[in-house]
């Protein structure tokens, strides 16, 4: 009984945790072999072969993650913690993921300043920035933005190698709008024809401006569009509605009435006695005398 148990332990032992061991000592930098809990995170980023043991990069840029996990990331990279990253469109947070790790190995101090916007909240910024609802070059009109898709970040200045940042962004399907090279270099949205988007992203445009047909916050059947947020977009007032069609009057016509005036009689001379009753009005009053 003592024998078998030795072999057992000893078959269990190069069987099953000296590939661990291997595995662990061909690593490479930034590697480590796979734990249980690692298995499901390796499988969201793509690897065919997760298992235990195999060793894997959680940090790698070469693969993708999941959206989740993205997002977790890039938590831990904001600037401050007012910054909105759970919003994000998945596919592009998982691009701004492998983009802000490529940034940081050279530039540690790199953060997110901005991410998802409500149009509120860019109403707001654009207000502070130039006193209107929106800022051309700096702050794209409440609703149009590529921040209130989800498709945008601004990274914080943290140098002014602009080259790195854009350079950095190329190769992962983000880019700064070549509208924005002055005025908001920093400004890194999804870049049309990309991977980088869970919607479509339209071509041709130059700046932080979403320019689809539908734009955005299109007023749902029976609802009124609110003139508040119409003013912030810039829009003209809604036509006003046509009158309602004339209904034909039915008119009767009416018989002028002409009555026929009685005649009257020829008053007698001044000269003369008058003993014929004349309607009030018919002549001045006058007194006249016998004898």
């Amino acid at each position: 009984m003592a024998r078998g148990v030795s072999i057992f332990s000893i078959f269990f032992v190069s069987f099953f945790l000296l590939p661990v061991f291997f595995a662990h000592a061909d690593c490479a930098d930034g590697e480590h072999p796979a734990k249980s809990a690692d298995v499901p995170l390796m499988q969201a980023a793509g690897i065919t072969n997760a298992a235990v043991g195999i060793c894997w990069n959680p940090n790698s840029t070469s693969v993708g993650v999941s959206a989740g996990q993205a997002k977790e990331d890039l938590q831990n990279m904001r600037c401050n913690t007012g910054v909105n990253i759970t919003q994000l469109d998945d596919k592009f947070s998982v691009c701004a993921d492998k983009f802000m790790k490529l940034l940081r190995n050279s530039a540690p101090s790199a953060c997110i300043g901005s991410a998802y916007r409500s149009s509120q909240l860019q109403l707001s910024i654009c207000m502070g920035m130039c006193g209107a609802s929106s800022c051309p070059g700096k702050c794209a009109p409440p609703g149009a933005s590529y921040h209130q898709k989800g498709l945008a970040i601004d990274v914080n200045q943290y140098n002014n190698n602009n080259q790195l940042l854009w350079q950095t962004g190329a190769q992962v399907g983000i880019y700064n709008p070549p509208g924005l090279h002055r005025s908001d270099a920093h400004h890194m949205q999804s870049q049309p024809n990309s991977q980088c988007a869970g919607i479509p992203v339209p071509t041709g445009d130059q700046g932080d401006y979403y320019n689809d047909t539908n734009k955005f916050f299109q007023s749902q059947p029976g609802l009124p569009f609110d003139n508040s947020l119409r003013n912030a977009l810039g829009l003209q007032p809604p036509p006003p509605p046509p009158p309602p069609p004339q209904q034909p009057i039915q008119s009767t016509p009416i018989t002028p009435v002409n009555p026929a005036q009685p005649a009257l009689p020829t008053p007698p001379s001044i000269d003369t006695q008058n003993s014929t009753p004349y309607p009030p009005g018919t002549c001045n009053p006058q007194t006249y005398c016998s004898q």
